[in-house]
Protein backbone atom coordinates (compact mmCIF):
# COMPACT_ATOMS: atom_id res chain seq x y z
CA UNK A 1 0.00 0.00 0.00
CA UNK A 2 1.40 3.29 -1.02
CA UNK A 3 1.75 6.13 1.79
CA UNK A 4 0.72 9.42 1.34
CA UNK A 5 3.69 10.80 1.26
CA UNK A 6 4.65 8.99 -1.48
CA UNK A 7 1.84 9.83 -3.38
CA UNK A 8 2.51 13.69 -2.56
CA UNK A 9 5.83 13.44 -3.91
CA UNK A 10 4.60 12.01 -7.37
CA UNK A 11 1.83 14.08 -7.49
CA UNK A 12 4.43 17.58 -6.58
CA UNK A 13 6.89 15.70 -8.91
CA UNK A 14 4.04 15.09 -11.87
CA UNK A 15 3.31 18.74 -11.75
CA UNK A 16 6.43 20.20 -11.61
CA UNK A 17 7.58 18.32 -14.57
CA UNK A 18 4.23 18.83 -16.61
CA UNK A 19 4.73 22.84 -16.33
CA UNK A 20 8.42 22.05 -17.49
CA UNK A 21 7.29 19.78 -20.48
CA UNK A 22 4.64 22.42 -21.46
CA UNK A 23 7.14 25.23 -21.25
CA UNK A 24 9.39 23.07 -23.37
CA UNK A 25 6.79 22.59 -26.08
CA UNK A 26 5.85 26.19 -26.10
CA UNK A 27 9.43 27.09 -26.41
CA UNK A 28 10.08 24.65 -29.55
CA UNK A 29 6.26 25.35 -31.51
CA UNK A 30 5.33 29.38 -30.21
CA UNK A 31 8.36 30.99 -28.70
CA UNK A 32 9.62 31.69 -32.49
CA UNK A 33 6.38 32.92 -33.80
CA UNK A 34 6.35 34.86 -30.71
CA UNK A 35 9.70 36.40 -31.16
CA UNK A 36 8.75 37.35 -35.01
CA UNK A 37 5.51 38.95 -33.54
CA UNK A 38 7.36 41.11 -31.61
CA UNK A 39 9.93 41.87 -34.40
CA UNK A 40 6.95 42.55 -36.50
CA UNK A 41 5.57 45.26 -34.23
CA UNK A 42 8.69 46.93 -33.71
CA UNK A 43 9.12 47.54 -37.09
CA UNK A 44 5.49 48.64 -37.10
CA UNK A 45 6.58 51.22 -34.34
CA UNK A 46 9.49 52.65 -35.87
CA UNK A 47 7.92 52.40 -39.51
CA UNK A 48 4.95 54.80 -38.08
CA UNK A 49 8.12 56.88 -36.35
CA UNK A 50 9.69 57.44 -39.37
CA UNK A 51 6.50 58.52 -41.44
CA UNK A 52 5.50 60.79 -38.32
CA UNK A 53 6.50 64.56 -40.03
CA UNK A 54 7.04 66.17 -36.82
CA UNK A 55 9.14 63.75 -35.91
CA UNK A 56 12.94 64.72 -36.80
CA UNK A 57 15.04 61.03 -37.09
CA UNK A 58 18.81 60.61 -38.00
CA UNK A 59 18.36 57.51 -40.32
CA UNK A 60 21.98 56.35 -40.24
CA UNK A 61 21.97 56.00 -36.80
CA UNK A 62 18.65 54.02 -36.02
CA UNK A 63 19.89 51.48 -39.04
CA UNK A 64 22.95 51.00 -37.31
CA UNK A 65 21.11 50.76 -33.41
CA UNK A 66 18.24 48.25 -34.61
CA UNK A 67 19.94 46.56 -37.11
CA UNK A 68 17.57 47.29 -39.77
CA UNK A 69 18.03 48.56 -43.53
CA UNK A 70 15.76 51.88 -44.10
CA UNK A 71 14.34 52.45 -47.71
CA UNK A 72 12.56 55.47 -49.10
CA UNK A 73 11.80 54.29 -52.93
CA UNK A 74 9.70 56.53 -55.54
CA UNK A 75 6.67 55.13 -56.82
CA UNK A 76 8.87 54.76 -60.37
CA UNK A 77 11.50 52.76 -59.00
CA UNK A 78 9.80 50.09 -57.24
CA UNK A 79 9.72 47.13 -59.90
CA UNK A 80 13.33 47.63 -59.86
CA UNK A 81 13.42 45.96 -55.92
CA UNK A 82 13.23 42.56 -55.64
CA UNK A 83 9.96 42.70 -53.89
CA UNK A 84 7.07 40.41 -55.16
CA UNK A 85 3.89 42.97 -54.46
CA UNK A 86 0.99 43.05 -56.88
CA UNK A 87 -0.42 45.56 -58.56
CA UNK A 88 -3.53 45.75 -56.12
CA UNK A 89 -1.12 45.34 -53.42
CA UNK A 90 0.71 48.82 -54.53
CA UNK A 91 -2.44 50.71 -55.19
CA UNK A 92 -3.36 50.31 -51.43
CA UNK A 93 0.13 51.56 -50.30
CA UNK A 94 -0.76 54.45 -52.45
CA UNK A 95 -4.31 55.02 -51.65
CA UNK A 96 -4.68 54.00 -48.20
CA UNK A 97 -1.33 55.25 -45.77
CA UNK A 98 -2.54 52.66 -43.24
CA UNK A 99 -1.84 49.85 -45.23
CA UNK A 100 0.93 47.61 -43.95
CA UNK A 101 2.37 44.40 -45.51
CA UNK A 102 5.08 42.36 -44.00
CA UNK A 103 7.27 39.89 -46.58
CA UNK A 104 9.73 37.30 -45.78
CA UNK A 105 11.81 37.75 -49.14
CA UNK A 106 14.79 35.79 -50.06
CA UNK A 107 18.29 37.97 -50.72
CA UNK A 108 20.59 37.78 -53.45
CA UNK A 109 23.60 38.52 -52.10
CA UNK A 110 23.04 35.62 -48.79
CA UNK A 111 21.06 32.30 -48.09
CA UNK A 112 19.76 34.49 -45.51
CA UNK A 113 16.05 35.86 -45.66
CA UNK A 114 15.36 39.53 -44.76
CA UNK A 115 12.03 40.38 -42.52
CA UNK A 116 10.52 43.58 -44.48
CA UNK A 117 7.72 45.81 -43.47
CA UNK A 118 6.60 48.10 -46.19
CA UNK A 119 4.00 50.84 -45.79
CA UNK A 120 3.80 54.12 -47.87
CA UNK A 121 5.41 57.54 -46.96
CA UNK A 122 3.50 60.04 -49.09
CA UNK A 123 1.88 59.89 -52.44
CA UNK A 124 4.36 58.82 -54.24
CA UNK A 125 7.07 56.83 -52.26
CA UNK A 126 6.69 54.03 -50.49
CA UNK A 127 8.83 53.15 -46.75
CA UNK A 128 11.16 50.10 -46.72
CA UNK A 129 11.94 48.64 -43.55
CA UNK A 130 14.22 44.97 -43.34
CA UNK A 131 16.22 43.44 -40.96
CA UNK A 132 17.81 39.90 -41.64
CA UNK A 133 16.16 37.14 -40.42
CA UNK A 134 19.07 35.84 -38.67
CA UNK A 135 18.25 38.54 -36.20
CA UNK A 136 15.06 36.85 -35.29
CA UNK A 137 16.17 33.42 -35.81
CA UNK A 138 19.13 33.38 -33.71
CA UNK A 139 18.16 34.99 -30.54
CA UNK A 140 15.18 32.67 -30.50
CA UNK A 141 17.90 29.43 -30.83
CA UNK A 142 20.15 30.70 -28.14
CA UNK A 143 17.17 31.19 -25.73
CA UNK A 144 15.98 28.08 -26.46
CA UNK A 145 19.20 26.53 -25.59
CA UNK A 146 19.63 28.35 -22.14
CA UNK A 147 15.67 27.70 -21.62
CA UNK A 148 16.28 23.91 -21.61
CA UNK A 149 19.32 24.23 -19.24
CA UNK A 150 16.94 26.18 -17.09
CA UNK A 151 14.51 23.73 -16.91
CA UNK A 152 16.59 20.88 -16.69
CA UNK A 153 17.85 22.46 -13.48
CA UNK A 154 14.34 23.20 -12.20
CA UNK A 155 13.22 19.61 -12.60
CA UNK A 156 16.39 18.62 -10.84
CA UNK A 157 15.36 21.63 -7.77
CA UNK A 158 11.32 20.65 -8.40
CA UNK A 159 12.38 16.91 -7.49
CA UNK A 160 14.60 17.70 -4.59
CA UNK A 161 11.85 20.33 -3.44
CA UNK A 162 9.01 17.35 -3.68
CA UNK A 163 10.68 14.89 -1.13
CA UNK A 164 11.18 17.81 1.88
CA UNK A 165 7.69 19.04 0.61
CA UNK A 166 6.14 15.72 1.08
CA UNK A 167 7.68 15.08 4.57
CA UNK A 168 6.92 18.65 5.89
CA UNK A 169 3.49 18.28 4.56
CA UNK A 170 3.13 14.62 5.88
CA UNK A 171 4.80 14.75 9.12
CA UNK A 172 1.96 15.88 10.95
CA UNK A 173 -0.70 13.73 9.13
CA UNK A 174 1.47 11.12 9.82
CA UNK A 175 1.62 11.99 13.29
CA UNK A 176 -2.22 12.84 13.48
CA UNK A 177 -2.92 9.31 12.09
CA UNK A 178 -1.00 7.81 14.99
CA UNK A 179 -2.77 10.03 17.73
CA UNK A 180 -6.03 8.66 16.01
CA UNK A 181 -5.22 4.98 16.34
CA UNK A 182 -4.17 5.68 19.95
CA UNK A 183 -7.71 7.45 20.54
CA UNK A 184 -9.50 4.30 18.54
CA UNK A 185 -7.74 2.09 21.36
CA UNK A 186 -9.19 4.86 24.14
CA UNK A 187 -5.35 5.50 24.84
CA UNK A 188 -5.43 9.06 25.34
CA UNK A 189 -2.11 9.39 27.21
CA UNK A 190 -0.85 11.23 24.06
CA UNK A 191 -1.83 14.33 22.04
CA UNK A 192 -1.04 15.31 18.98
CA UNK A 193 1.36 18.51 18.38
CA UNK A 194 0.76 20.85 16.40
CA UNK A 195 3.53 23.60 14.82
CA UNK A 196 1.26 25.42 12.76
CA UNK A 197 -1.77 27.40 12.44
CA UNK A 198 -3.01 25.95 8.51
CA UNK A 199 -5.46 23.34 7.75
CA UNK A 200 -3.66 20.75 9.36
CA UNK A 201 -3.15 22.34 12.39
CA UNK A 202 -6.63 23.22 13.03
CA UNK A 203 -7.85 19.16 12.15
CA UNK A 204 -4.98 18.22 14.79
CA UNK A 205 -6.50 20.94 17.48
CA UNK A 206 -9.52 19.61 16.68
CA UNK A 207 -8.81 15.80 17.41
CA UNK A 208 -7.04 16.96 20.35
CA UNK A 209 -10.52 18.56 21.23
CA UNK A 210 -12.60 15.27 20.31
CA UNK A 211 -10.11 13.06 22.22
CA UNK A 212 -10.74 15.24 25.16
CA UNK A 213 -14.73 14.92 24.75
CA UNK A 214 -14.45 11.50 23.95
CA UNK A 215 -12.30 11.24 27.27
CA UNK A 216 -14.26 12.85 29.58
CA UNK A 217 -17.80 11.32 27.55
CA UNK A 218 -16.27 8.05 28.81
CA UNK A 219 -15.24 8.68 32.04
CA UNK A 220 -18.74 10.74 32.60
CA UNK A 221 -20.24 7.19 31.18
CA UNK A 222 -18.06 5.49 33.92
CA UNK A 223 -19.89 7.46 36.59
CA UNK A 224 -22.83 7.28 35.20
CA UNK A 225 -22.62 3.43 34.85
CA UNK A 226 -21.28 3.23 38.77
CA UNK A 227 -24.06 5.50 39.86
CA UNK A 228 -26.68 3.62 38.28
CA UNK A 229 -24.69 0.47 39.85
CA UNK A 230 -24.99 1.93 43.17
CA UNK A 231 -28.60 3.15 42.70
CA UNK A 232 -29.48 -0.44 41.69
CA UNK A 233 -27.81 -1.65 44.64
CA UNK A 234 -29.89 0.74 46.78
CA UNK A 235 -32.88 0.00 45.06
CA UNK A 236 -32.58 -3.84 45.30
CA UNK A 237 -32.29 -2.66 49.18
CA UNK A 238 -35.17 -0.25 49.14
CA UNK A 239 -37.13 -3.52 47.83
CA UNK A 240 -36.19 -6.00 50.79
CA UNK A 241 -36.60 -3.02 53.17
CA UNK A 242 -39.97 -1.81 51.65
CA UNK A 243 -40.78 -5.52 52.29
CA UNK A 244 -39.87 -5.81 55.72
CA UNK A 245 -41.48 -2.70 56.51
CA UNK A 246 -45.03 -3.93 55.24
CA UNK A 247 -44.14 -7.22 56.35
CA UNK A 248 -44.05 -6.82 59.75
CA UNK A 249 -46.95 -4.60 60.19
CA UNK A 250 -49.04 -6.47 58.16
CA UNK A 251 -47.85 -9.84 60.34
CA UNK A 252 -48.71 -7.78 63.42
CA UNK A 253 -52.39 -6.27 62.10
CA UNK A 254 -52.77 -10.21 60.58
CA UNK A 255 -51.60 -11.32 64.46
CA UNK A 256 -54.02 -9.23 66.13
CA UNK A 257 -57.06 -9.24 63.63
CA UNK A 258 -56.93 -13.15 64.45
CA UNK A 259 -56.50 -12.79 68.15
CA UNK A 260 -59.77 -10.14 68.03
CA UNK A 261 -61.65 -12.66 65.78
CA UNK A 262 -60.85 -15.69 68.21
CA UNK A 263 -61.92 -13.67 71.09
CA UNK A 264 -58.61 -13.55 72.81
CA UNK A 265 -59.42 -9.60 74.16
CA UNK A 266 -62.11 -10.95 76.93
CA UNK A 267 -62.23 -7.21 78.04
CA UNK A 268 -62.48 -3.61 76.35
CA UNK A 269 -58.76 -2.86 77.85
CA UNK A 270 -57.33 -5.59 75.78
CA UNK A 271 -59.54 -4.93 72.58
CA UNK A 272 -58.94 -0.97 72.68
CA UNK A 273 -54.97 -2.06 72.93
CA UNK A 274 -55.13 -4.77 69.72
CA UNK A 275 -57.42 -1.69 68.34
CA UNK A 276 -54.67 0.82 68.88
CA UNK A 277 -52.23 -1.51 67.50
CA UNK A 278 -53.78 -2.11 64.25
CA UNK A 279 -54.08 1.84 63.90
CA UNK A 280 -50.65 2.58 64.51
CA UNK A 281 -49.34 -0.04 61.86
CA UNK A 282 -52.21 1.32 59.45
CA UNK A 283 -51.00 4.53 60.16
CA UNK A 284 -47.40 3.89 59.27
CA UNK A 285 -47.90 1.35 56.81
CA UNK A 286 -50.12 4.75 55.00
CA UNK A 287 -47.05 7.03 56.29
CA UNK A 288 -45.05 5.06 53.76
CA UNK A 289 -47.42 5.01 51.04
CA UNK A 290 -47.65 8.61 50.81
CA UNK A 291 -43.87 9.25 50.78
CA UNK A 292 -43.75 7.24 48.07
CA UNK A 293 -45.84 9.17 46.43
CA UNK A 294 -45.19 12.42 46.41
CA UNK A 295 -41.22 11.22 46.16
CA UNK A 296 -42.88 10.00 42.77
CA UNK A 297 -45.03 12.87 41.72
CA UNK A 298 -42.64 15.75 42.97
CA UNK A 299 -40.19 13.62 40.48
CA UNK A 300 -42.58 13.70 37.46
CA UNK A 301 -43.35 17.63 38.38
CA UNK A 302 -46.81 17.06 39.28
CA UNK A 303 -46.41 18.32 42.58
CA UNK A 304 -47.43 22.33 43.04
CA UNK A 305 -46.27 25.25 45.30
CA UNK A 306 -47.65 27.92 46.65
CA UNK A 307 -45.69 30.72 47.29
CA UNK A 308 -46.55 32.54 50.86
CA UNK A 309 -44.45 34.40 53.54
CA UNK A 310 -44.43 32.39 56.91
CA UNK A 311 -42.36 32.32 60.10
CA UNK A 312 -39.77 29.79 60.31
CA UNK A 313 -39.04 30.21 63.93
CA UNK A 314 -42.41 29.17 64.64
CA UNK A 315 -42.22 25.96 62.58
CA UNK A 316 -38.88 25.36 64.00
CA UNK A 317 -40.25 25.30 67.31
CA UNK A 318 -43.26 23.15 67.05
CA UNK A 319 -40.97 20.50 65.36
CA UNK A 320 -38.30 20.30 68.20
CA UNK A 321 -41.30 20.07 70.56
CA UNK A 322 -42.78 17.78 68.26
CA UNK A 323 -39.38 15.25 68.12
CA UNK A 324 -38.35 16.40 71.58
CA UNK A 325 -41.72 14.30 72.91
CA UNK A 326 -41.43 11.32 70.14
CA UNK A 327 -37.70 10.77 70.99
CA UNK A 328 -36.12 9.31 74.61
CA UNK A 329 -33.81 10.78 76.41
CA UNK A 330 -32.73 14.90 76.79
CA UNK A 331 -31.36 16.06 73.67
CA UNK A 332 -29.18 19.39 73.84
CA UNK A 333 -31.18 22.04 71.46
CA UNK A 334 -29.70 25.45 70.89
CA UNK A 335 -31.96 27.53 68.47
CA UNK A 336 -30.35 30.73 66.64
CA UNK A 337 -32.84 32.37 64.65
CA UNK A 338 -32.61 35.68 63.13
CA UNK A 339 -34.60 35.78 59.99
CA UNK A 340 -37.59 34.81 61.17
CA UNK A 341 -39.68 35.40 58.01
CA UNK A 342 -39.33 33.09 54.68
CA UNK A 343 -40.99 32.56 51.33
CA UNK A 344 -42.48 29.44 49.91
CA UNK A 345 -44.56 27.02 50.64
CA UNK A 346 -45.42 26.87 53.75
CA UNK A 347 -46.52 23.39 54.09
CA UNK A 348 -43.86 22.08 51.99
CA UNK A 349 -41.30 24.08 54.02
CA UNK A 350 -42.43 23.16 57.16
CA UNK A 351 -42.11 19.25 55.91
CA UNK A 352 -38.52 19.69 55.01
CA UNK A 353 -37.93 21.49 58.60
CA UNK A 354 -39.66 18.75 60.26
CA UNK A 355 -37.34 15.57 58.14
CA UNK A 356 -34.33 17.94 59.21
CA UNK A 357 -35.17 18.07 62.40
CA UNK A 358 -36.27 14.45 63.10
CA UNK A 359 -32.90 13.28 61.89
CA UNK A 360 -31.11 15.37 63.74
CA UNK A 361 -33.14 13.51 66.91
CA UNK A 362 -32.49 9.96 65.85
CA UNK A 363 -28.62 10.25 64.59
CA UNK A 364 -27.41 12.90 66.74
CA UNK A 365 -24.61 10.95 68.86
CA UNK A 366 -25.92 10.31 73.01
CA UNK A 367 -25.35 13.07 75.07
CA UNK A 368 -24.05 14.97 71.61
CA UNK A 369 -25.75 19.05 70.64
CA UNK A 370 -28.44 20.08 67.88
CA UNK A 371 -27.42 23.68 67.08
CA UNK A 372 -30.50 25.16 64.48
CA UNK A 373 -29.41 28.76 63.24
CA UNK A 374 -31.22 30.78 60.43
CA UNK A 375 -29.51 34.18 59.31
CA UNK A 376 -28.79 35.57 55.75
CA UNK A 377 -30.93 33.65 53.72
CA UNK A 378 -29.60 30.39 54.93
CA UNK A 379 -30.92 27.79 57.25
CA UNK A 380 -29.15 25.59 59.08
CA UNK A 381 -29.33 22.46 61.27
CA UNK A 382 -26.44 20.40 62.82
CA UNK A 383 -25.69 17.28 65.30
CA UNK A 384 -22.95 15.57 66.07
CA UNK A 385 -22.60 12.38 63.74
CA UNK A 386 -20.18 9.85 63.34
CA UNK A 387 -21.27 9.45 59.53
CA UNK A 388 -18.40 9.15 57.14
CA UNK A 389 -17.72 11.94 53.79
CA UNK A 390 -19.05 8.79 51.33
CA UNK A 391 -22.26 8.71 53.67
CA UNK A 392 -23.18 11.86 53.47
CA UNK A 393 -22.39 11.94 49.53
CA UNK A 394 -25.14 9.23 49.20
CA UNK A 395 -27.50 10.62 51.71
CA UNK A 396 -29.59 12.43 49.32
CA UNK A 397 -30.27 9.86 47.21
CA UNK A 398 -33.86 7.82 47.37
CA UNK A 399 -33.72 4.58 48.88
CA UNK A 400 -30.55 4.89 50.87
CA UNK A 401 -30.41 4.37 54.49
CA UNK A 402 -27.54 4.48 57.19
CA UNK A 403 -28.62 1.83 59.10
CA UNK A 404 -28.20 -1.20 57.51
CA UNK A 405 -29.97 -3.15 60.56
CA UNK A 406 -33.70 -2.15 59.14
CA UNK A 407 -34.37 -0.40 62.84
CA UNK A 408 -38.19 0.68 62.13
CA UNK A 409 -37.53 3.62 64.04
CA UNK A 410 -35.44 5.27 61.36
CA UNK A 411 -37.56 5.48 58.51
CA UNK A 412 -37.19 3.96 54.99
CA UNK A 413 -34.63 6.59 53.93
CA UNK A 414 -37.22 8.60 51.85
CA UNK A 415 -36.89 11.93 54.07
CA UNK A 416 -34.09 13.86 52.74
CA UNK A 417 -34.93 12.38 48.90
CA UNK A 418 -38.24 14.25 50.19
CA UNK A 419 -35.92 17.04 51.47
CA UNK A 420 -33.84 17.01 48.06
CA UNK A 421 -37.43 17.33 45.49
CA UNK A 422 -38.86 20.16 47.80
CA UNK A 423 -35.83 22.74 47.87
CA UNK A 424 -35.14 21.71 44.14
CA UNK A 425 -39.11 22.49 43.19
CA UNK A 426 -38.37 26.17 45.04
CA UNK A 427 -34.90 26.98 43.65
CA UNK A 428 -33.07 26.71 46.69
CA UNK A 429 -29.33 25.89 47.34
CA UNK A 430 -29.46 22.92 49.44
CA UNK A 431 -26.30 20.56 51.17
CA UNK A 432 -24.62 19.18 53.59
CA UNK A 433 -21.08 18.67 54.98
CA UNK A 434 -18.77 17.26 57.69
CA UNK A 435 -17.55 20.27 60.44
CA UNK A 436 -15.35 18.17 63.06
CA UNK A 437 -17.71 15.91 64.73
CA UNK A 438 -21.07 17.30 63.48
CA UNK A 439 -22.85 17.01 60.40
CA UNK A 440 -24.35 20.04 59.28
CA UNK A 441 -27.76 20.44 57.03
CA UNK A 442 -28.45 24.09 55.39
CA UNK A 443 -30.48 25.43 52.08
CA UNK A 444 -30.55 28.88 51.32
CA UNK A 445 -33.12 31.37 49.86
CA UNK A 446 -36.85 32.13 50.52
CA UNK A 447 -36.29 35.41 53.21
CA UNK A 448 -36.57 38.95 52.96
Amino acid sequence: MSSIRNKLFFFIASIITLIMLLMIAFNQLYFEEYFLQIKKNQLFHLANEIKDPHSLIDLSSVEEKNNIKIYIINESYINDIAISLSREDISELFFNPKKIIFKLVDTSFSLDKELMIISSYNKNQLLIISTPFNSVKEPVGIITSFYLKIVLIGLIFGYILSIVLSRIMTASIIDMGETAKRVAKLDFSKEFKSYSNDEIGILGENLNIMSAQLKNSIEKLQEDIEKERKIDKMRKEFISSVSHELKTPIAIINNYCEGLKEGLATDKETSDFYLDVIMEETQSMNKLVQSLLFLSRAERGFVTFNSEKFDIEEIVENEVKRAEHLNEGEKKVKIDIKDKIFIGDKEQLTSVIKNLVENSFKYVEPNGEIIIRCSDNRFSIGNTSNLSEEEIENIWLPFYRTDKARDRKLGTGLGLAIVKEILEKHGFEYGAYKEKDKIIFWFEGGTE
